[in-house]
């Protein structure tokens, strides 16, 4: 077989799976739940969280597929909904039992490090499927000796190109304007 037939193959793969997790997590049953603590929380009206429910259970979809790790989060009314998802701790509790074999999706918040190098990033966390800009991925390091420091590689997990790409291939379409990234002005983006 040749690698390029191969690539096509393994893309379609992730296509088809994709979409069929994402069925799954259009059918949990409590989606309308979290809209009522989106619109407590975040003032999110119901036509707000209609349009941008999908783009969640898209990011959720990625996450689960474990094949694209340290995906970062590049919509602000987006991360609003998974917000508001982990706030309902029960509900977000039984969305990981059902479709993360029990494992918890973490939420590591990407913030900026503080005047000195001092970060009120957590240092405790092992295991992400998420990455702040902090600890790209790896093992944090204490937090006195955190410095800022943008991924080696304009695809690195974290990345909006990292993001891009594994959106790209798994649904086959450029993600909606909600999500902020720097479309044309990165090597790779359409």
């Amino acid at each position: 077989m040749s690698i390029a037939f191969e690539q096509k193959r393994e893309a379609f793969d992730q296509t088809e799976k994709g979409n069929a997790l994402l069925v799954q997590i259009q059918q949990w049953p409590y989606w309308e739940e979290i809209g009522k603590v989106a619109f407590k929380e975040y003032g999110m009206t119901a036509e707000q969280y209609v349009e941008v429910l999908p783009e969640y259970q898209r990011f959720l979809t990625l996450i689960l597929l474990d094949t694209y790790p340290g995906l970062g989060m590049f919509s602000q009314r987006v991360d609003n909904v998974w917000h508001s998802h982990i706030l309902s701790t029960h509900r977000y509790q039984d969305f990981s039992n059902r479709y993360y074999r029990g494992l918890m999706i973490h939420h590591l918040p990407c913030l900026e490090p503080k005047p000195r190098g001092k970060c009120s990033v957590c240092n405790t966390c092992q295991g992400c499927n998420t990455k702040c800009k902090n600890c790209q991925g790896k093992p944090l390091i204490e937090v006195t000796d955190l410095k800022y420091t943008e991924p080696e590689e304009p695809s690195a997990p974290g990345s909006p190109e990292h993001f891009y790409q594994a959106y790209m291939e798994v649904f086959q379409h450029e993600p909606p304007a909600l999500w902020t990234l720097p479309l044309g002005e990165a090597e790779g983006f359409a």
